[in-house]
């Protein structure tokens, strides 16, 4: 009966604010909900990122330099099987790494269930693409937007590399895209298995491979390289155990 009874207020509390940061006062809740915090985390050969600082990657026995990386998450879902799924009321992030507070998250969830995994989107979806520029998280300002025809930048990395060819060693990902054949965004799956904050690593040395540093090392618009390297993505987000 007591599960019953938690399940329906969970469900109430959902349709009212669909689990994003929770507005209202649900302190009297406090025993079967808390606020978890996921950290979002870039690694570079083991270590967290720092921009404009040279690291030695030794799997392609070279320096990089990370100058920037952006990206957009969208569609937040938290799943605790049996078909339930949480999905956040907000839809788009904008992941910042000069803006260390863009990479912490916060969200109320049920404190008496196990998270069974952290499920997202890389990128934005065509639907909101066709509608064109918008403002907030999706603000061309930010300097993740193209043009109407283009559209958004899905994920941003840019730097420089050793090995990279290009004038001033400088490499830059700019990975978009929304129609046929080109549609870039990526589901990116997290399992999880407990209900506590949580650290989500990003692994940029799966990115940083030969081939991208001395063949593929300027993608700036929809096209076979940028599919190529947007099913890499996935790839690269783990949970700390």
């Amino acid at each position: 009966m007591r599960l019953i009874c938690i399940y329906c207020v969970f469900t109430f509390l959902l349709s009212l604010v669909g689990y994003a940061q929770v507005s209202i006062d649900t302190s009297h809740l406090l025993k079967d909900y808390q606020v978890i915090h996921i950290k979002f985390q870039p690694e570079l050969s083991n270590h967290p990122l720092v921009l404009r600082e040279k690291v030695f990657v030794r799997e392609i026995q070279d320096s990089i330099t990370v100058n920037k990386l952006k990206l957009y998450l969208s569609d937040i879902t938290f799943s605790y099987g049996k078909d339930l799924d949480i999905a956040t009321k907000k839809r788009f992030y904008l992941m910042d790494m000069e803006d260390p507070e863009s990479m912490d998250l916060s969200f109320t969830l049920p404190s008496e269930l196990d998270l069974i995994s952290l499920n997202f989107s890389l990128g934005i979806d065509s639907a909101t693409q066709m509608q064109g520029a918008k403002g907030g998280e999706l603000d061309p300002l930010n300097g993740m937007y193209w043009s109407w025809q283009s559209g958004y930048i899905n994920f941003k990395l840019e730097g420089t590399a050793n090995k990279c060819p290009a004038r001033n060693n400088l490499f830059q990902f700019h990975i978009g895209g929304f129609m046929s054949p080109y549609n870039t965004i990526q589901k990116v799956e997290i399992p999880i298995g407990y209900s506590a904050d949580l650290v989500v690593i990003m692994d940029l040395d799966q990115l940083f491979t030969l081939d991208n540093i001395t063949h593929n090392y300027q993608i700036m618009s929809p096209n076979k390289k940028a599919m190529t390297f947007a099913g890499q993505l996935p790839n690269i987000f783990s949970v700390l155990p």
